[in-house]
Formats: structure tokens, sequence, C-alpha cells
């Protein structure tokens, strides 16, 4: 082999070398962009429990709310019970008794239908989280063939370090 042959041997090695350097390079940012991915996805975690606990309050509120309304129906059965005698007083207790069942109910209404966009909207955010699970497992099986490239490559340089040795080795020269 000629020193031209080994030079030019050399500069493909070098030039190998150089490339396996730039894909190394593109592999540590595509894991910088995941762990920067896998932090972003934390938060929206995060936020989505603080969600789930206003949630629960607000629930929790309501059912209060409720308990309080029981309470108050019973007072007014209590005061229908104790001013029977009186018809005058029960009809007006009666119909004050109807606007607040109605206002009740409206409130009722208002609240299922706002339970009913609550539901829709956890859906939905249930519906992006799954999106960003499956991306983020994509994007895991792309990371762990990407090793196993590297590590066919450096196996592969290997070789051909080791045939450049017994190269050198045959024409006389050191290592």
């Amino acid at each position: 082999m000629t020193v031209e042959e080994i030079e030019r041997t050399l500069h493909i090695v070098a030039q190998n070398q150089a490339q396996f350097v730039a894909d190394i390079s593109i592999l540590n940012d595509q894991t910088a962009k995941l762990a920067a991915a896998q932090l972003a996805y934390e938060e929206r975690q995060g936020t989505y429990e603080a969600r789930q606990q206003l949630s629960e309050e607000r629930q929790q509120r309501f059912e209060d709310s409720l308990q309080q309304i029981a309470q108050s129906f019973k007072l007014l059965v209590e005061f229908s019970k104790t001013t029977d005698g009186r018809l005058d007083s029960v009809e007006e207790a009666q119909v004050h008794a109807d606007s607040r069942l109605d206002a009740l109910i409206d409130a009722q209404i208002q609240l299922m239908q706002r339970v009913d966009s609550l539901v829709t909207a956890q859906s939905h955010t249930d519906e992006r989280f799954a999106e960003t699970d499956r991306r983020l497992a994509s994007l895991a099986d792309s990371q762990v063939k990407t090793d196993e490239q590297i590590k066919q490559l450096i196996e592969a340089q290997s070789r051909t370090d080791e045939q450049l040795r017994q190269l050198l080795a045959r024409n006389g020269n050191k290592p």
C-alpha cells in the first residue's frame, strides 16, 4: 500500500469520525428536546391535578349548598305546619316556596349544564394527554433505535481501527 493510499484511507476514517461526532451531537440535541418535552408534560400534569382539586372543592361547596337548601326546605315545611290554620298565610308561603323551588330547579339545570361542559372539557384534556403519551412513547422508541445505531457505528469504527492497525502492521509501521 502506498503512502497516497494510506493517506486516502486516513482521510476517509477522519471523515467518518467527523460524521460520527455530528450524529452524536444531533442525538444530544434530540435528548435535550425529549427532556424538555417531559418537563412540559409534567407541568401540564400538575396543572391537571390542580384543576381536579378545584373541581372537587367546588363539588364539596355545591353539596354543602344543597344541604343548606335542604335545611331551608325543612324549615319551610315546619313553618307551613304551624301556620296551617291561617289559609292566607299558607297560600302566601306556598307561592314563596314554589318560587324558591323554581329557582332551585333553574340553578340545578344550570349546574348540570356546567357539569356537562366540565366533563366535555375534561374529556378533551384526557385526549390531549393520551396523544402526548403516544408521542412520548414514539420518541422513546426512536431514542432506543438511535442508541442501537450508535452502538453499531462504534463497533464499525472499532473494526475500521483494527483493520488500519493490521494494515499498518503489514507495511512495517507501528500504529
